[in-house]
């Protein structure tokens, strides 16, 4: 099992290792595959940040009106 890290930095060397191995390995497709993971991570985080921000402001203005 490679770590994606080095399919990222690599990726013509694991090409080369994965055709040397005879192994049917699709390296373009995982990296396009990891680029839309993190994409996907990055919009859920933005998107916890802003729940949690919202949230402040509604405890905010709660607290206010007492």
């Amino acid at each position: 099992m490679l770590d994606i890290q080095k399919i990222r930095d690599f990726p013509e060397a694991v090409k080369l290792a994965a055709q040397n191995k005879k192994s049917p390995v699709d390296i373009d497709a995982a990296l396009a595959l990891d680029t839309e993971r993190r994409t996907t991570i990055q919009e859920a985080e933005r998107l916890k940040n802003l729940r949690n921000t919202r949230s402040q402001e509604i405890a905010a203005l709660k607290k206010e009106k007492k």
